[in-house]
C-alpha cells in the first residue's frame, strides 16, 4: 500500500501543483519498508529541490505549514489515483533499476506464508495456473528489483487481494489481473 498511500501523491504533488524552484522537505519517519525508502530516495534524485529527511525514533515536528506530516500507508484498500503520477513513479523505480520493455510473462502471485488472506487450495490453483504457463511468485523485502521487472513484463497477474498487488502499479497498460478476494471481504 506504501506506494500508491505514500509516493503515488508526493509525486502528483510534484507533477501538478509544487511551484517550480521552491524546495521542499519530506519528513519522513522510520520504516521497516525499504521500498518506500528507496522511492524517497529517488525522487529526491529525479525531482530537484526536493529533500528527504530522515526521522529519528523519538523525533517530534513543529512546522508553521505542511503538506503532509506521516508516511504511514492507511487502513484504506485501495487509493485511487491518476494514471500520471502513477506511470511516473513506475518509471523512476524501473530506471533505477535498469529495466527496459518487455512481456510475456503470466504471474501467480502467492501470498507464501502471509498469515491472513491466504488461499486454503493454493497449491490446486497453483497446478492449474502453472499448466497455463504461468510462474509463481513471492514478493519479499529483498527482492523488490525482481517484483518491479516481474511485474513490468506481466501480460497476465492472478493474485489474492493484498498489498503485494500494489506492485500492479508497474504493470503495462493493457496487463490482464484476476485479483480474488475472500468471501468475508
Amino acid at each position: 500500500h506504501a506506494l500508491f498511500h505514500d509516493l503515488v501523491p508526493v509525486v502528483d504533488y510534484l507533477e501538478r501543483l509544487h511551484p517550480p524552484g521552491l524546495p521542499l522537505t519530506l519528513l519522513v519517519p522510520p520504516s521497516r519498508m525499504e521500498s518506500l525508502a528507496l522511492g524517497c530516495t529517488l525522487l529526491a534524485q529525479a525531482y530537484p529541490g526536493l529533500r528527504v529527511l530522515d526521522l529519528p525514533e523519538d523525533a517530534k515536528v513543529a512546522a508553521e505549514e505542511a503538506l503532509w506530516l506521516s508516511f504511514e500507508a492507511g487502513n484504506a484498500e485501495w487509493t485511487f489515483a491518476d494514471a500520471a503520477p502513477v506511470h511516473r513513479l513506475a518509471a523512476i523505480f524501473r530506471n533505477h533499476y535498469g529495466i527496459g520493455p518487455g512481456g510475456g510473462r503470466r504471474v501467480f502471485f502467492s501470498r507464501g506464508s502471509s498469515k491472513i488472506r491466504r488461499l486454503r487450495n493454493e497449491e490446486a490453483l497453483w497446478d492449474l495456473a502453472r499448466a497455463y504457463g504461468f510462474e509463481r511468485f513471492e514478493a519479499r523485502g529483498d527482492n523488490h528489483a525482481e517484483q518491479v521487472r516481474l511485474f513490468s513484463h506481466a501480460d497476465v497477474v492472478i493474485g489474492v487481494h493484498g498489498a503485494g498487488l500494489g506492485n500492479l502499479l508497474f504493470c503495462r497498460p493493457g496487463t490482464r489481473v484476476i485479483e480474488i478476494f475472500p468471501e468475508n471481504f
